[in-house]
Protein backbone atom coordinates (compact mmCIF):
# COMPACT_ATOMS: atom_id res chain seq x y z
CA UNK A 1 0.00 0.00 0.00
CA UNK A 2 1.50 3.31 -1.07
CA UNK A 3 1.47 6.39 1.13
CA UNK A 4 1.88 9.76 -0.57
CA UNK A 5 2.92 12.54 1.75
CA UNK A 6 0.87 15.61 0.85
CA UNK A 7 0.39 19.03 2.35
CA UNK A 8 -2.96 17.89 3.69
CA UNK A 9 -1.20 15.04 5.48
CA UNK A 10 0.81 17.62 7.36
CA UNK A 11 -2.38 18.99 8.90
CA UNK A 12 -4.46 15.88 9.45
CA UNK A 13 -3.94 12.35 10.69
CA UNK A 14 -5.33 9.91 8.18
CA UNK A 15 -6.27 6.27 8.02
CA UNK A 16 -5.52 4.06 5.03
CA UNK A 17 -6.55 0.41 5.34
CA UNK A 18 -5.68 -0.82 8.81
CA UNK A 19 -2.69 1.45 9.41
CA UNK A 20 -2.51 4.92 11.00
CA UNK A 21 0.11 7.41 9.93
CA UNK A 22 0.37 10.98 11.21
CA UNK A 23 2.79 13.76 10.42
CA UNK A 24 3.00 16.95 12.46
CA UNK A 25 2.41 20.27 10.73
CA UNK A 26 5.62 22.13 9.98
CA UNK A 27 5.49 25.85 9.31
CA UNK A 28 8.36 27.99 8.10
CA UNK A 29 8.86 29.30 11.65
CA UNK A 30 8.66 25.83 13.20
CA UNK A 31 11.61 23.85 11.86
CA UNK A 32 11.85 20.10 12.35
CA UNK A 33 14.07 19.28 15.30
CA UNK A 34 16.83 16.95 14.08
CA UNK A 35 19.52 14.72 15.53
CA UNK A 36 21.96 13.50 12.87
CA UNK A 37 23.73 10.19 13.59
CA UNK A 38 26.63 9.53 11.20
CA UNK A 39 29.44 7.02 10.65
CA UNK A 40 31.75 9.34 8.61
CA UNK A 41 34.42 6.77 7.79
CA UNK A 42 36.56 6.97 4.64
CA UNK A 43 33.85 8.10 2.21
CA UNK A 44 32.73 11.72 1.97
CA UNK A 45 28.97 11.09 1.89
CA UNK A 46 28.55 11.73 5.63
CA UNK A 47 30.30 15.09 5.20
CA UNK A 48 27.60 15.86 2.62
CA UNK A 49 24.91 14.81 5.11
CA UNK A 50 26.27 17.17 7.76
CA UNK A 51 26.68 19.98 5.21
CA UNK A 52 23.05 19.60 4.12
CA UNK A 53 21.83 19.58 7.72
CA UNK A 54 23.70 22.86 8.27
CA UNK A 55 22.24 24.36 5.10
CA UNK A 56 18.69 23.34 6.01
CA UNK A 57 19.16 24.68 9.53
CA UNK A 58 20.20 28.04 8.07
CA UNK A 59 17.04 27.98 5.95
CA UNK A 60 14.92 27.18 9.01
CA UNK A 61 13.79 23.85 7.58
CA UNK A 62 15.42 21.96 10.44
CA UNK A 63 16.96 22.78 13.80
CA UNK A 64 20.11 20.70 14.20
CA UNK A 65 20.20 19.76 17.87
CA UNK A 66 23.14 17.34 17.91
CA UNK A 67 25.42 15.26 15.71
CA UNK A 68 26.31 11.83 17.06
CA UNK A 69 28.92 9.52 15.58
CA UNK A 70 28.64 5.74 15.42
CA UNK A 71 32.36 5.50 14.56
CA UNK A 72 34.97 6.21 17.24
CA UNK A 73 37.74 8.70 16.49
CA UNK A 74 36.10 11.20 14.14
CA UNK A 75 34.50 13.45 16.76
CA UNK A 76 37.17 16.17 16.44
CA UNK A 77 36.66 16.26 12.67
CA UNK A 78 32.89 16.55 13.08
CA UNK A 79 33.28 19.30 15.66
CA UNK A 80 35.74 21.18 13.44
CA UNK A 81 33.33 21.08 10.51
CA UNK A 82 30.42 22.27 12.65
CA UNK A 83 32.40 25.13 14.19
CA UNK A 84 33.77 26.20 10.80
CA UNK A 85 30.20 26.59 9.50
CA UNK A 86 28.94 28.48 12.56
CA UNK A 87 27.53 25.55 14.51
CA UNK A 88 29.93 25.60 17.43
CA UNK A 89 27.01 25.26 19.83
CA UNK A 90 25.91 21.89 18.41
CA UNK A 91 27.20 19.08 20.66
CA UNK A 92 28.94 16.02 19.22
CA UNK A 93 28.31 12.47 20.43
CA UNK A 94 31.28 10.10 20.70
CA UNK A 95 30.60 6.49 19.69
CA UNK A 96 30.85 3.85 22.44
CA UNK A 97 31.93 1.37 19.72
CA UNK A 98 35.14 1.58 17.63
CA UNK A 99 33.24 0.24 14.56
CA UNK A 100 35.94 1.26 12.08
CA UNK A 101 39.72 1.56 12.37
CA UNK A 102 40.33 3.81 9.36
CA UNK A 103 41.66 7.35 9.78
CA UNK A 104 41.13 9.21 6.50
CA UNK A 105 43.17 12.33 5.79
CA UNK A 106 40.11 14.57 5.86
CA UNK A 107 39.63 13.88 9.58
CA UNK A 108 42.91 15.73 10.21
CA UNK A 109 41.93 18.43 7.71
CA UNK A 110 38.62 19.13 9.45
CA UNK A 111 40.20 18.91 12.89
CA UNK A 112 42.45 21.86 12.01
CA UNK A 113 39.54 24.16 12.87
CA UNK A 114 39.64 24.77 16.63
CA UNK A 115 36.18 23.74 17.75
CA UNK A 116 34.00 24.92 20.60
CA UNK A 117 31.57 22.00 20.39
CA UNK A 118 30.89 19.90 23.48
CA UNK A 119 31.90 16.25 22.95
CA UNK A 120 30.30 13.58 25.16
CA UNK A 121 29.21 9.94 24.94
CA UNK A 122 26.77 9.53 22.04
CA UNK A 123 24.08 7.66 24.00
CA UNK A 124 24.17 10.18 26.83
CA UNK A 125 23.84 12.95 24.26
CA UNK A 126 20.90 11.22 22.58
CA UNK A 127 19.12 10.80 25.91
CA UNK A 128 19.85 14.37 27.05
CA UNK A 129 18.80 15.92 23.75
CA UNK A 130 15.53 14.00 23.64
CA UNK A 131 14.75 14.70 27.29
CA UNK A 132 15.33 18.44 26.87
CA UNK A 133 13.55 18.81 23.51
CA UNK A 134 10.39 20.88 23.64
CA UNK A 135 8.84 19.01 20.70
CA UNK A 136 9.24 15.56 19.10
CA UNK A 137 12.60 15.07 17.39
CA UNK A 138 13.42 13.45 14.04
CA UNK A 139 16.51 11.22 14.19
CA UNK A 140 18.39 10.64 10.94
CA UNK A 141 20.98 7.85 11.05
CA UNK A 142 23.29 7.38 8.09
CA UNK A 143 25.51 4.59 9.41
CA UNK A 144 25.56 1.68 11.80
CA UNK A 145 22.61 1.31 14.17
CA UNK A 146 24.78 0.81 17.25
CA UNK A 147 23.87 4.16 18.82
CA UNK A 148 20.16 3.59 18.20
CA UNK A 149 20.47 0.12 19.72
CA UNK A 150 22.22 1.55 22.80
CA UNK A 151 19.54 4.24 23.10
CA UNK A 152 16.79 1.63 22.95
CA UNK A 153 18.26 -0.50 25.75
CA UNK A 154 19.30 2.44 27.94
CA UNK A 155 17.82 2.96 31.38
CA UNK A 156 16.77 6.03 33.32
CA UNK A 157 19.55 8.46 34.18
CA UNK A 158 20.21 12.04 35.27
CA UNK A 159 18.44 13.32 32.14
CA UNK A 160 15.24 11.31 32.33
CA UNK A 161 13.79 8.52 34.51
CA UNK A 162 12.39 6.91 31.35
CA UNK A 163 13.90 3.85 29.74
CA UNK A 164 15.21 4.16 26.21
CA UNK A 165 12.07 2.94 24.47
CA UNK A 166 9.86 5.00 26.77
CA UNK A 167 11.89 8.07 25.89
CA UNK A 168 11.66 7.22 22.19
CA UNK A 169 7.88 6.84 22.37
CA UNK A 170 7.56 10.17 24.16
CA UNK A 171 10.09 12.32 22.31
CA UNK A 172 10.97 10.84 18.90
CA UNK A 173 8.80 12.00 16.01
CA UNK A 174 10.29 9.56 13.50
CA UNK A 175 13.47 7.65 12.70
CA UNK A 176 15.05 7.83 9.22
CA UNK A 177 17.43 4.90 8.60
CA UNK A 178 19.90 4.83 5.71
CA UNK A 179 20.53 1.20 4.85
CA UNK A 180 19.29 -1.97 3.26
CA UNK A 181 19.09 -3.63 -0.12
CA UNK A 182 15.65 -4.03 -1.68
CA UNK A 183 14.20 -6.63 -1.81
CA UNK A 184 17.14 -8.57 -0.34
CA UNK A 185 20.90 -8.37 -0.03
CA UNK A 186 23.83 -7.38 2.16
CA UNK A 187 24.26 -3.74 3.05
CA UNK A 188 27.33 -2.00 4.50
CA UNK A 189 25.44 -0.37 7.38
CA UNK A 190 23.96 -3.64 8.59
CA UNK A 191 26.93 -5.93 8.04
CA UNK A 192 30.36 -4.26 7.79
CA UNK A 193 31.48 -4.09 11.43
CA UNK A 194 31.17 -6.93 13.98
CA UNK A 195 28.20 -5.57 15.96
CA UNK A 196 26.29 -4.16 12.98
CA UNK A 197 24.09 -7.25 12.33
CA UNK A 198 23.18 -7.62 16.01
CA UNK A 199 22.33 -3.97 16.52
CA UNK A 200 20.36 -3.67 13.25
CA UNK A 201 18.47 -6.87 13.97
CA UNK A 202 17.58 -5.69 17.46
CA UNK A 203 16.41 -2.26 16.31
CA UNK A 204 14.05 -3.60 13.65
CA UNK A 205 12.75 -6.41 15.83
CA UNK A 206 12.06 -4.28 18.88
CA UNK A 207 11.18 -0.83 17.49
CA UNK A 208 7.78 0.45 18.56
CA UNK A 209 5.64 0.79 15.43
CA UNK A 210 3.84 3.76 17.02
CA UNK A 211 6.95 5.78 16.09
CA UNK A 212 7.32 5.87 12.28
CA UNK A 213 10.56 4.35 10.98
CA UNK A 214 11.51 5.11 7.37
CA UNK A 215 13.98 2.88 5.51
CA UNK A 216 16.17 4.37 2.75
CA UNK A 217 17.58 1.50 0.71
CA UNK A 218 20.75 1.79 -1.37
CA UNK A 219 18.89 2.09 -4.68
CA UNK A 220 17.62 5.54 -3.62
CA UNK A 221 20.76 7.57 -2.96
CA UNK A 222 23.41 5.15 -4.16
CA UNK A 223 23.07 6.11 -7.85
CA UNK A 224 23.16 9.85 -7.06
CA UNK A 225 26.69 11.03 -7.86
CA UNK A 226 26.71 14.31 -5.95
CA UNK A 227 29.44 16.85 -5.28
CA UNK A 228 30.89 17.10 -8.76
CA UNK A 229 29.75 20.70 -8.97
CA UNK A 230 32.30 21.56 -6.24
CA UNK A 231 35.36 20.22 -8.06
CA UNK A 232 36.86 23.67 -8.67
CA UNK A 233 36.65 24.61 -4.97
CA UNK A 234 39.05 22.07 -3.46
CA UNK A 235 41.37 24.80 -2.15
CA UNK A 236 38.62 26.67 -0.29
CA UNK A 237 35.90 24.14 0.55
CA UNK A 238 36.52 21.19 2.89
CA UNK A 239 33.87 18.97 1.22
CA UNK A 240 35.41 19.60 -2.20
CA UNK A 241 38.84 18.87 -0.69
CA UNK A 242 37.61 15.58 0.80
CA UNK A 243 36.07 14.52 -2.52
CA UNK A 244 39.31 15.30 -4.33
CA UNK A 245 41.31 13.45 -1.69
CA UNK A 246 39.06 10.43 -2.26
CA UNK A 247 39.47 10.65 -6.03
CA UNK A 248 35.80 11.54 -6.38
CA UNK A 249 35.98 15.04 -7.84
CA UNK A 250 33.15 14.18 -10.23
CA UNK A 251 30.86 13.09 -7.42
CA UNK A 252 30.30 10.21 -5.04
CA UNK A 253 27.32 7.93 -4.20
CA UNK A 254 25.15 10.03 -1.91
CA UNK A 255 22.62 7.90 -0.09
CA UNK A 256 23.36 9.67 3.22
CA UNK A 257 22.74 13.06 1.64
CA UNK A 258 19.51 11.81 0.09
CA UNK A 259 18.18 10.76 3.51
CA UNK A 260 18.84 14.20 4.98
CA UNK A 261 17.35 15.84 1.89
CA UNK A 262 14.09 13.90 2.19
CA UNK A 263 13.74 14.39 5.95
CA UNK A 264 14.30 18.14 5.66
CA UNK A 265 11.94 18.48 2.69
CA UNK A 266 9.19 16.14 3.88
CA UNK A 267 6.64 18.92 3.53
CA UNK A 268 7.32 18.93 -0.23
CA UNK A 269 7.63 15.15 -0.59
CA UNK A 270 4.83 14.90 -3.15
CA UNK A 271 6.40 17.64 -5.28
CA UNK A 272 9.67 15.73 -5.28
CA UNK A 273 8.08 12.39 -6.14
CA UNK A 274 8.76 10.87 -2.72
CA UNK A 275 6.31 8.25 -1.45
CA UNK A 276 6.26 5.55 1.21
CA UNK A 277 5.27 1.91 1.12
CA UNK A 278 4.59 -0.17 4.21
CA UNK A 279 7.01 -3.03 4.70
CA UNK A 280 8.68 -5.45 7.08
CA UNK A 281 12.41 -6.13 7.30
CA UNK A 282 14.49 -8.96 8.75
CA UNK A 283 18.26 -8.99 9.37
CA UNK A 284 20.11 -12.29 9.65
CA UNK A 285 23.23 -12.97 11.72
CA UNK A 286 25.50 -11.90 8.87
CA UNK A 287 23.68 -8.62 8.26
CA UNK A 288 21.80 -9.70 5.14
CA UNK A 289 18.36 -8.14 4.90
CA UNK A 290 15.03 -9.24 3.47
CA UNK A 291 12.51 -6.45 2.87
CA UNK A 292 8.92 -7.48 2.16
CA UNK A 293 6.26 -4.98 1.09
CA UNK A 294 3.21 -5.48 3.28
CA UNK A 295 0.08 -3.27 3.66
CA UNK A 296 0.12 -3.92 7.40
CA UNK A 297 3.89 -3.77 7.77
CA UNK A 298 5.71 -2.24 10.71
CA UNK A 299 7.92 0.18 8.76
CA UNK A 300 7.89 2.54 5.78
CA UNK A 301 10.10 2.06 2.73
CA UNK A 302 10.92 5.35 1.00
CA UNK A 303 10.48 5.39 -2.77
CA UNK A 304 11.34 7.97 -5.42
CA UNK A 305 9.64 8.41 -8.79
CA UNK A 306 11.77 11.03 -10.53
CA UNK A 307 15.01 10.27 -12.33
CA UNK A 308 18.36 10.29 -10.54
CA UNK A 309 19.49 13.52 -12.20
CA UNK A 310 16.54 15.37 -10.65
CA UNK A 311 17.60 14.53 -7.08
CA UNK A 312 21.30 14.89 -7.86
CA UNK A 313 20.79 18.44 -9.12
CA UNK A 314 18.69 19.44 -6.12
CA UNK A 315 21.25 18.10 -3.65
CA UNK A 316 24.15 19.64 -5.56
CA UNK A 317 22.42 23.01 -5.49
CA UNK A 318 22.15 22.74 -1.69
CA UNK A 319 25.77 21.71 -1.14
Amino acid sequence: MKYVVTRLALLLSFVIGLSFFSIDAKADDNATLMILDVDMCEDADDIMAIRLAEVYDARNKVKLLAVTSNVMGNEDAIAGMLTKEGFGDVPVGVSPYPNDTSHPAYWDKLSETASSNEKIDAVKLLRRTLAEAEAPVSIVTTGYLTNIYELMISQGDEYSPLSGMELIREKVKELHVTGGVYPAGVDFNYAYVPFAPVSAGYVFENWDSAVPLFIYTYDLGGPLMCGGNLQDMAETDYLAWALKNRGAENGTPSWDAFTVFVCANFIDAEIHGITCEKCNIEIDQDGADIIEDCPEGKFYRIRKSKDNEYYRDLINADL
